[in-house]
């Protein structure tokens, strides 16, 4: 019989499009973001996958690690903060606060259930990816900067509490999410890719500006 229990610590997880984003300085880098689920099938049901509880709202706060040298990387304006189109009620940009003045994040809200796409599929193991949505951030002028971003849930910033990531069935994740991390490093040659996330990349490809395309 299948777990339908509240779901173990670990399961969840926020998880960028791309472990590492190098941009040239003074230029953009756009991330990507989703709660990444990974579960054993055999034992337990999906939250996310289509079809099952899905997300009636979501939440996450991007950290940016200060650099010791100069300003660090950050999203100026809550334009280039991109809410996933399927939260269809209401999407917030979180901008710096005095509190955090370099973090960022957003909150959308869903009539109906959000699912997430099944990228992965082994008889013990499953991953389904989420798409939360995107930020664009201004790099700083200083070739070498490297910004460690970490992906939390909302809970420590300024009015968001702590009840955003909600199943359809009113299951709470926030405490069950780990945070995920990445890093953008300034480089004074032509910008890379970085390294990229093979799965997530596969569902960002399904997305032309925040909306599906199948």
């Amino acid at each position: 019989m299948l777990n339908r229990s509240l779901p173990k610590l670990g399961r969840f997880q926020f998880f960028f499009d791309r472990s590492n984003y190098t941009v040239a300085p003074g230029d953009t880098t756009t991330v990507t973001l989703f709660i990444q689920e990974t579960f054993n099938p055999r034992t337990d049901e999906s939250l996310l996958a289509p079809g099952t509880d899905g997300l009636v709202s979501a939440g996450v706060v991007v950290q940016v690690g200060v650099p010791v040298r100069t300003r660090p990387t950050l999203v100026r304006t809550p334009a280039v903060i991109a809410g996933s189109a399927e939260f269809d009620l209401a999407v917030v940009a979180l901008m710096p606060t005095p509190e955090r003045p370099t973090s960022v994040g957003v909150l959308e809200f869903s009539d109906l259930p959000v699912f997430g796409e099944v990228v992965a599929r082994s008889p013990s193991c499953e991953t389904v990816l989420l798409r939360l949505g995107s930020f664009t951030f201004a790099a700083s002028q200083m070739p070498g900067e490297m910004n460690l971003l970490n992906a939390l849930a909302t809970e420590d910033f300024a009015g968001c509490g702590d009840e955003n990531n909600v199943s359809g069935s009113g299951i709470v994740l926030d405490p069950l999410i780990r945070p995920g991390n990445a890093m953008i490093m300034v480089s004074p040659k032509a910008p890379k890719t970085g390294k990229p996330s093979s799965v997530a990349d596969m569902v960002a490809s399904m997305y032309d500006g925040g909306k599906r395309t199948h």
